[in-house]
């Protein structure tokens, strides 16, 4: 029996047998395996048509043979839907071989009863959205920018097709993806309208060997995956932390966004007209004149701190960022590069620094970091929206996935699992929030469970009312579930919002629950994603600051007393000594004004 069947069938068997291990990681790991690719290929393919074989082999009286079950599995495949016969020698394929008519007579049966013609048709709806899903690409604007991509690209035989298929995005009145609306064939591309910097090849574009991927370019990342750095929208002198950064694409792109806004603000002076400004939140900034002129700014450089409480991950996540152009502050052998739990890395203008800490963010001290303003928090999930990853859909297929993304707004079935999961959900992004100077905090994960999104989203506005949500991604069109407690009689007139009319109507509420952004992964043909960005209410904010000053103030304007700031943060505890001093200033001008008033009374009755 040819070798590769013998390989995919113990890949196979492990897969089934194993809780916790994915098929890229099983099987690129393993050392033994001489064809690893052609090994993926063939256990994906063979999960993808398991429920079926398994239906087909027991028609044919194969199901209770002594074989091995991921051997049958293997071999029915290769026969039936793969190369259409069988490699090499052995008993497992004289089996199969002698089933073979029974066996297409299943298969032909069952079309016939399920009224479809290919055999593709016979997979969920779920699996048949994989093939067509795009690949998805970001450039990497630490080491290059688009225009060097595209023109490599060019180079290379790839059309660009943006023009055209801004064409029929503005001509279709779908909501659905624009990868929809033009499906892409052969050596082509364009640009996604929603998140800069990304493009949009063909399904099953292999560029896992390309030199631009190799190089650090070309990030693959998933189009959901980039809209948690690119819904946050950090400010360029922000510091900021990625709360579960391995393994780096988004702690990349994080950096990226920040290193690119670093660049513009050091650019040299020069006058230019300034035009309106979009935010990520929808809203709209002008110059006041046509023309400005920018000055050269000398900026500082920002940090971003990316913690992994895994110490093989850290690692993982340590090379990724120097693959994406993350050098070592400190040149050290690899063995050496870090520095206890800590590895210090720079962009190399030196606009970004970088600090991979090995340690859990939930035993991280807020104090600590008393200049992050920006936190992401992409935690541990579900995993039940990765449509993408063939044993996601064999592990989490407790629920049929157009039911968890039905529209209507119902409470999803919760296992213990998920309740879980949400449970430490929560836990982490309170600690985020936590952070005595963060201004925005943005929540992601790749789930479609309601209790692991908005069931979360609005337990945490309850925990903290300082904070509301900012509209995430506006131009987006599908939004956060808005919902109302279970058991409602209203509940089915609460539907989420999909429509870009309904949503901005909607959106006006700061803790509107359509502010947030969902993923369809069978319409938008991406990883199923969730995003909510929570920002710091500057007006709450500054009105408990005042009332806590004051009352300080007032109660130290008699007599100094240190005990009255213990508890008051290193930056507020000098405001309050400053508005101390005012005050008793002011009150000994007060007394000097009154004994002068005093002296002039009594000088004029004389």
């Amino acid at each position: 029996m040819a070798r590769a069947y013998e390989q995919a069938s113990r890949m196979l068997e492990k897969m089934l047998n194993s809780k916790n291990q994915g098929i890229k990681s099983l099987i690129f790991n393993n050392s033994a395996l001489s064809n690893k690719r052609q090994t993926y290929k063939l256990v994906c393919e063979t999960l993808k048509y398991k429920s079926i074989l398994e239906e087909l082999l027991l028609a044919a009286d194969l199901g209770k043979s002594k074989a091995r079950l991921s051997m049958l599995l293997i071999l029915a495949y290769e026969l039936l839907f793969g190369k259409k016969k069988i490699q090499g020698g052995g008993k497992v394929k004289k089996m199969i071989v002698s089933k073979q008519s029974q066996l297409q007579q299943s298969l032909l049966h069952l079309k016939a009863k399920r009224g479809v013609s290919q055999d593709i048709d016979l997979l969920p709806e779920s699996v048949r959205a994989v093939d067509r899903m795009p690949r998805y690409c970001r450039v990497n604007t630490i080491l290059t920018n688009m225009d060097s991509v595209k023109m490599r690209l060019k180079a290379e035989g790839f059309k660009d097709n943006t023009n055209k298929f801004n064409t029929l995005l503005n001509q279709s009145t779908q909501e659905n993806c624009p990868s929809t609306v033009f499906p892409l064939k052969g050596k082509s591309y364009y640009l996604d309208p929603h998140i800069p910097g990304v493009l949009v090849l063909p399904p099953k574009s292999d560029f896992h060997q390309h030199d631009l991927v190799k190089k650090g370019h070309l990030v693959l990342q998933d189009k959901a995956s980039c809209f948690t750095a690119a819904a946050l929208d950090p400010e360029p002198t922000w510091e900021c932390i990625d709360a579960c950064a391995a393994p780096g694409n988004k702690t990349s792109h994080l950096i990226a966004l920040l290193h690119q806004k670093q660049q513009q603000l050091s650019k040299p002076e020069e006058k230019r007209d300034v035009p309106v400004i979009e935010t990520t939140s929808g809203e709209s900034t002008t110059s006041s004149s046509s023309s400005t002129t920018i000055a050269s700014a000398t900026t500082a450089s920002v940090r971003v701190v990316a913690f992994e409480r895994d110490r093989k991950r850290s690692r993982l996540l340590a090379r990724r960022l120097q693959n994406a152009g993350i050098i070592l502050t400190t040149p050290r052998a690899k063995e050496q590069c870090w520095q206890g739990n800590e590895w210090h890395g720079t962009t190399q203008d030196d606009h970004v620094k970088v600090l991979v800490r090995h340690g859990s963010f939930l035993d991280s001290n807020p104090e600590d970091y008393p200049d992050v303003k920006a936190i992401l928090v992409d935690p541990t999930c579900s995993g039940s929206g990765m449509i993408g990853r063939v044993d996601h859909l064999l592990r989490h297929n407790t629920t049929s996935l157009p039911q968890l993304l039905s529209e209507t707004p119902q409470l999803s079935v919760a296992n213990e699992r998920v309740l879980k999961i949400a449970a430490f959900q929560k836990e982490i992004l309170a600690h985020a929030l936590s952070f005595p100077s963060v201004v925005r905090v943005a929540y992601s994960t790749c789930s479609v469970h309601n209790e692991e999104n908005e069931e979360v989203v609005k337990a945490i506005l309850q925990k903290f009312p300082e904070f509301q949500l900012r509209n995430a991604l506006p131009k987006w069109p599908r939004r956060g579930r808005e919902f109302e407690e279970e058991g409602s009689q209203n509940m089915e007139e609460n539907i989420a919002c999909h429509s870009r009319e309904k949503h901005d109507n909607q959106c006006s509420s700061s803790h509107s629950l359509s502010r947030c952004v969902r993923t369809d992964p069978l319409k938008d043909l991406t990883t199923g994603f969730f995003v909510a960005i929570f920002e710091r209410n500057n007006r709450v904010k500054k009105t408990r600051t005042r009332k806590l000053d004051n009352s300080v103030a007032r109660g130290t304007t008699k007599k100094l007393k240190t005990e009255n700031v213990k508890f008051v943060p290193s930056k507020v505890q000098d405001t309050v000594e400053k508005i101390t001093i005012k005050s008793l200033q002011r009150s000994v001008k007060k007394k000097k004004r009154k004994s002068k008033c005093k002296r002039i009374k009594l000088l004029s009755t004389f």
